[in-house]
Formats: C-alpha cells, sequence, structure tokens
C-alpha cells in the first residue's frame, strides 16, 4: 500500500510540472526603456538581427528608445541592448544569445528629433517603418518590408524579401530617395503635383503610374525616366523581380 501510495504521488509530481512547463507564458516579454538627449543632425547606427523597428520623429532634442524582448526566458536572460553615444554619433546594437533564435525577437520603437541622420540600419528580420524624419535614412533588410511616411532629405533603403511602400507629401530640392528590393512591389505616393526626376526600372515585373499618360501606358513597361514639374528632388526606383507603382497621394 505504501508503495502504490508513493508511486501515485511520484506521478502526480511528474504531471505537475510537466504542466507547468506546457501551460507556462511562452515566448516571455521583457521591456526595455531609455532616453537621453539627442541634437538635430546627430547621427544613429543602429543593428538587430530579428524584430521590427518603428522610428517616429518629433520637435523634441531627445530620443526615446523603447524595446520589448520575446522568447524563452532563458535567451531573454543573455540578450543584451547596447547603447553607446560618442559626441554626436548614438549606436544601438542588440546581442544576441547562440540557440535555436526562431521564436526570438526585438522589437523596437524610437522617438528622435525630426532632423536626425540614421546613417545604418541594418535588419535582418523584421520590418522598418519611419514617419516624419527630414534628414537622412540607409537602411537594408534581409527579410521584412519597409514603409515610410513623410520623408525629406537622403533615403537609400533596400529590402532583399520584402515590399517597400512610401508616402512623400512633398518634394524639396536636393532630396534624393532610392528604394530598391530584389522580388518585392515597391509602391510610391507622390503629390499630386510633384517636383522630381524619376528613374524607375524593373527587370522581370512592370511598371503602372499615375503620371504616364493612357495613352502611354504598356503592360509590359520595364524602365521609364520622367521629369516632373521642375524636377528639384531626384527619386530612384530599382527591383529584379517586383512591379512597381507610381501613384498620386489623395
Amino acid at each position: 500500500m505504501k508503495k502504490t501510495l508513493s508511486f501515485i504521488f511520484i506521478l502526480l509530481l511528474a504531471l505537475y510540472f510537466n504542466g507547468c512547463r506546457t501551460f507556462s507564458p511562452y515566448p516571455q516579454v521583457r521591456e526595455f526603456y531609455k532616453e537621453m538627449a539627442l541634437e538635430e543632425n546627430s547621427s544613429i547606427y543602429f543593428e538587430n538581427l530579428q524584430g521590427d523597428l518603428d522610428i517616429i520623429g518629433w520637435k523634441k532634442n531627445q530620443i526615446e528608445i523603447r524595446a520589448a524582448k520575446s522568447g524563452a526566458d532563458s535567451l531573454l536572460r543573455q540578450t543584451d541592448i547596447e547603447i553607446k553615444k560618442e559626441g554626436k554619433n548614438l549606436y544601438i546594437k542588440t546581442h544576441l544569445p547562440r540557440g535555436d533564435l526562431s521564436r526570438f525577437f526585438v522589437d523596437f520603437e524610437l522617438r528622435v528629433p525630426e532632423k536626425v541622420l540614421f546613417k545604418e540600419i541594418k535588419i535582418n528580420t523584421g520590418n522598418l517603418n519611419s514617419m516624419q524624419i527630414y534628414g537622412e535614412l540607409k537602411a537594408s533588410i534581409e527579410t521584412g518590408n519597409i514603409e515610410i511616411e513623410d520623408f525629406s532629405g537622403l533615403c537609400e533603403v533596400f529590402a532583399d524579401e520584402g515590399y517597400i511602400a512610401a508616402r512623400i507629401f512633398e518634394n524639396k530640392k536636393d532630396d534624393v530617395l532610392s528604394f530598391k528590393t530584389s522580388d518585392g512591389d515597391i509602391k510610391l505616393y507622390l503629390p499630386s503635383v510633384p517636383n522630381v526626376q524619376i528613374t524607375a526600372e524593373t527587370r522581370v515585373g512592370n511598371i503602372s503610374s499615375d503620371f504616364i499618360p493612357e495613352e502611354e501606358q504598356k503592360e509590359d513597361l520595364k524602365t521609364w525616366e520622367q521629369t516632373l514639374g521642375e524636377g528639384a528632388a531626384k527619386i530612384i526606383i530599382k527591383t529584379w523581380s517586383g512591379k512597381i507603382l507610381i501613384k498620386k497621394t489623395q
């Protein structure tokens, strides 16, 4: 009888701990927050292996950094977010542990001065969203999408496996915008009365534009160059197999 009771107790104990593992909240989430002064025209270098990045410009001379680390608790404890400031240069980098990172992400939200210079953004897997930046934006993403709204300045973004969508409200003199993908489509929204030089090219897809007269539209259009207005700004659009769509902003 004692042996039977002991066996039942051990069995119940094993089921209890196994149930705890099965129904424990996974992935775990840990939040990170930091703010600091940051002048206009400061340079930011950002690197994150897995996770989304949201950038929002504001009129304050400071940066707010919010991050959410999601994954197994053992991995969270080994993950470090490095923030280093040297003069007008700010470096943000995520150091991830080794192991299975298929369900591990670090998502960021950065609120920065509107006139800031993103000299380098490197993301392996994740999406980039940028809003109200009037300085510089250079980014490269291996797997993920890029969405940009209300930008002015120098922009060079590349998505290897993903689309790019950009909504530009004003074409300013000396603006240079470059949007490139390997496989993804590129959608560009311009003012109804633009002031820009456009060069668009796709190898496999096709080009469609609200600014091409209907009688000149072609289903298999591969290249298109046009000066709209006085051509104050310059836009370059290139993709290997994606489609290019250029629309008027409503």
